[in-house]
């Protein structure tokens, strides 16, 4: 029958398709006996029975095959997350070539530019490795990987060819992920009959979606280490930049260290020179080249960054319409990055970086790099200007100060000089009034002894004044020696107190003096410490008006002793306090009140007791009087006690 003869037709055709030679045997049985219908009937269901189990047996061995890859994959999965960052797509091309027992694998990543870029490689022998590495540059294939499963690479005619990759046959895969094409692998044997069997393909296939993510990563990893060396390295060249120790030392370290961060071949550091114009001030890998760029216009990229403080960069110098082609053919470069250096006080320059190839597009690491460096280099910059500045400055006044210095020492050995030529002949004057007042050269008249008195008074006081100039010039020229001995101040304070005695008097002034009881020893130049004495009593006398009490104590402290001069005077504006020990300073209520004095006795006193390790303090209000401390440090057996 017809219908018997087609199904006999189809089942003999699986039959064999099955390598069954029992099912073709009870196929023939039941065509011979057709007619027969038991026999017909045992005949088809045995050959459905058999059928059917080897239709079984190869479910069961495809399923068999796909755990055995599955446990294979997954485990060579394992392998490439356990590689380290930078050796993941290496491991991922030689687990590839293990499923494909392949002799060469390449793996292929598309670039930023769209182009082919080899990402990892795995080769039995090295020389086909690097042959591989140098043919995969100008493959065209890559668009035809969104449309195909497996592309059987040509023998030769093309880069990305058999011969190309120097193999017998080769294959590409593609790889995707949510339909899209992310890469391929290139498979290659030596042999020139060999080709990738689809349990093979499905397995590699399966192998790059389960280490996609170990390989996403290491990436993740190598750019967070990346990054962090970066930074590292930027650091590092900040702390070498801050120890730079001039200006021009300063900008070199700049252009050197830019060559460091960013790999390149040369740089320059384009300054702005103040009058609208960038200059270069420092270059490395190169000499400084004598280039002039204008800030206005559009005609030079340096200009157009440092208005916009925007980095560009250029891939291919060649006649770039913003780029000066004598600079690029003097400097060689092909690729060039122009990075702003921007300070706190605005735009400094533009640091350039060149590449002596061409390139593509930046890596985004130089970017972000050349970006950190920019921001310290731009810190070191106004530091090392700053520090030139100031190096400047300290010379400067290095200078003034020393000129300054030999004037006062000339004003001092002056001074001194002209001092004491004035002491002997007034010492002598005054002998000579002596001996007119006191009558030895004949009797004088009243109103004359009252113009000798005069004499004599204006005598003395200029004679005071030259021994505090010849006091003040010793104290400066350190030629001031102090004879110390240990004494009891009472006595001291006693005997300069009471010479003041007649001066208050005349102004009808109490002066009072109290001395503790017990002694009071400390180690003091007696001269000295008794011109101290006299001189703050006397101003105190001389600052306090008729009817007014001058006050003087002596008392121990916790460390030594001290003289306090208190009196009911004028006092002491505020900021009038800090000036008083300066020498010829007079307080501005001792001049509107036409009070005399020369202002040197404050400092002397000051020099006199800082010399003897002590001090002197001043305390008073306007109008309300004011009180002069003396403390002079006790002998060492004497220190612990306090009166206070």
């Amino acid at each position: 029958m017809p219908g018997h003869e087609a199904l006999y037709r189809l089942s003999l055709t699986a039959a064999l398709s099955c390598g069954s030679t029992l099912l073709v045997a009870l196929l023939h049985i039941h065509m011979n006996h057709e007619g027969e219908g038991f026999a017909a009937v045992v005949a088809w269901g045995l050959a459905a029975c058999v059928l059917a189990m080897l239709m079984m047996r190869r479910l069961l061995a495809r399923v068999r095959d796909h755990a055995e890859d599955r446990v294979s994959v997954t485990r060579l999965a394992q392998r490439v997350a356990e590689a380290e960052p930078g050796q993941a797509r290496a491991e991922l091309c030689r687990a590839a070539a293990q499923l494909c027992d392949a002799d060469l694998v390449l793996l292929l990543e598309p670039a930023r530019d769209g182009s082919i870029e080899v990402t990892g490689i795995h080769a039995a022998r090295r020389e086909d490795a690097e042959r591989a590495s140098v043919g995969v540059g100008g493959a065209d294939l890559w668009p035809a990987l969104h449309a195909r499963d497996r592309i059987a690479l040509p023998q030769s005619g093309q880069a990305l060819s058999c011969a190309g990759l120097g193999m017998g046959t080769a294959t590409l895969l593609p790889l995707r992920r949510h339909g899209a094409a992310i890469g391929a692998f290139v498979t290659g044997w030596a042999a020139e009959a060999h080709s990738l069997t689809a349990r093979q393909s499905v397995a590699v296939s399966l192998l790059a979606s389960e280490a996609a993510p170990a390989v996403e990563r290491a990436d993740l990893i190598a750019d967070v280490r990346g990054h962090a060396a970066d930074l590292g390295a930027v650091v590092d060249i900040t702390r070498r930049l801050r120890g730079s120790a001039t200006a021009s030392e300063g900008r070199r370290l700049v252009c050197e260290a830019a060559l460091e961060v960013c790999g390149g071949d040369f740089s320059m550091l384009m300054e702005h020179d103040g009058a609208g114009t960038l200059v270069a001030t420092a270059s490395a890998g190169m000499e400084i080249p004598a280039i002039r760029v204008p800030t206005t216009g559009d005609g030079s990229m340096t200009g157009r960054v440092f208005r916009t403080l925007e980095p560009r960069f250029a891939g291919d110098l060649m006649h770039h319409p913003q780029v000066d082609q004598s600079a690029v053919v003097a400097t060689s470069a092909r690729s060039a990055l122009w990075q702003p250096v921007v300070g706190n006080g605005g735009p400094l320059g533009v640091l350039v970086v060149g590449w002596a190839r061409r390139m593509s597009h930046l890596p985004d690491r130089t970017g972000v790099v050349a970006g950190l460096f920019a921001a310290e280099a731009a810190v070191a910059l106004e530091r090392a200007d700053m520090l030139a500045r100031m190096e400047r400055l300290n010379r400067t006044l290095h200078v003034q100060v020393e000129a300054l210095r030999l004037s006062d020492q000339v004003k001092t050995d002056f001074v001194s000089s002209v001092s004491h030529e004035l002491r002997t002949p007034l010492a002598s004057i005054l002998g000579y009034l002596d001996i007119l007042l006191e009558g030895e050269a004949g009797p004088i008249q009243p109103d004359q002894r009252e113009f000798v008195e005069i004499v004599d008074s204006n005598a003395r006081r200029l004679l005071s004044l030259i021994n505090d100039l010849l006091t003040l010039s010793g104290i400066e020229s350190g030629n001031m020696v102090l004879r110390t001995e240990t004494l009891d101040l009472r006595e001291i304070v006693e005997t300069h107190v009471r010479d003041q005695y007649p001066a208050a008097k005349a102004k009808g002034l109490d002066l009072a003096l109290g001395l503790p009881p017990a002694s009071t020893p400390a180690e003091v130049d007696v001269e000295r410490f008794g011109q101290v004495i006299s001189n703050v009593v006397a101003n105190a006398i001389k600052f306090t008006p008729e009817g007014g009490r001058v006050s003087v104590a002596l008392g121990r402290t916790r460390d030594g002793v001290a003289v306090s001069v208190s009196d009911t005077g004028i006092g002491i504006h505020p900021d009038d306090r800090e000036k008083l020990f300066e020498r010829f300073f007079r307080a501005r209520n001792a001049a509107d009140n036409a009070i005399p004095g020369t202002g040197l006795g404050l400092a002397i006193c000051k020099a006199i007791v800082d010399a003897h390790g002590g001090s002197v303090t001043v305390e008073g209000e306007l109008d309300k009087g004011t009180t002069v401390t003396v403390a002079i440090p006790a002998t060492q057996d004497e220190t612990g006690g306090s009166d206070d």
